[in-house]
């Protein structure tokens, strides 16, 4: 057995994911706590929420920490899409505890009976979340998942980031932004994006494009909130 094999056997056993569990929404918990908070661009969401109008979150892989925080889930609903990874795992169970609802996908065969429930949850009310370059990237490269249910769903999508002031950029393949404690912090949420109905190849390639710009836009913008340069590393694989 290979070492990344362990690794994962390691990581899915159940005393270390649940260790993993604790300090992952202890450590982001204490973060959001202790950050000093200002949030961009959500009055006009609040307003459709608040009118029964629900949409789809999207937000890279590499901002993933802190997104689940910008708003309180256990006053709006949210279900994620989260596909079956033993690191995705622990992350779906942090967000749990903050009242999200989770749909898992599968990393082979069909998954068209999850995207049902989506499809019923987005209906019903609730807000959709996605990570389009997730679980294992590339980097900012969007997969067609979001576009194609903001199709079928006539929903529009949001984009949402957040930056801080103290953070570490690790060096992994997503570029994660860990952010640090006792700073400053900002939550935005990009305009509203409509997408066609009917969407044909170049169409879908055409609005994945187009969203997955405006996705490095409001990142940037976050980051400059802050001061914070443009990261020569922060381009697609």
């Amino acid at each position: 057995m290979n070492l990344r094999n362990r690794l994962h056997r390691i990581v899915r056993s159940p005393p270390a994911h649940r260790f993993f569990v604790w300090f992952s929404a202890s450590y982001f918990g204490f973060v959001y706590r202790t950050t000093k908070w200002t949030s961009l661009g959500f009055d006009d969401y609040a307003a459709s929420l608040e009118g029964g109008t629900p949409f789809i979150i999207v937000n890279w892989h590499g901002r993933l920490s802190m997104v689940p925080y910008a708003w309180d889930w256990k006053a709006w609903d949210l279900t994620i899409l989260s596909f079956d990874h033993p690191a995705a795992q622990v992350m779906v169970d942090t967000v749990r505890r903050l009242g999200i609802h989770v749909l898992v996908l599968k990393p082979k065969g069909s998954n068209t009976g999850v995207l049902r429930q989506a499809v019923k949850a987005y209906r019903s009310g609730h807000c959709i979340g996605i990570t389009p370059d997730g679980p294992l990237g590339p980097h900012l490269v969007m997969k067609p998942g979001a576009v194609e249910l903001a199709a079928i769903c006539r929903a529009q999508i949001a984009p949402v980031t957040f930056s801080v002031k103290r953070r570490f950029v690790l060096k992994t393949w997503d570029r994660f932004v860990l952010p640090l404690p006792f700073g400053r912090g900002v939550f935005m949420m990009g305009p509203a994006l409509s997408v066609p109905r009917k969407l044909s190849p170049e169409g879908l390639r055409e609005e994945m494009e187009r969203i997955s710009a405006a996705m490095k836009d409001l990142d940037a913008q976050a980051d400059a909130y802050f001061g914070h340069a443009p990261d020569p590393r922060d381009r697609p694989d």
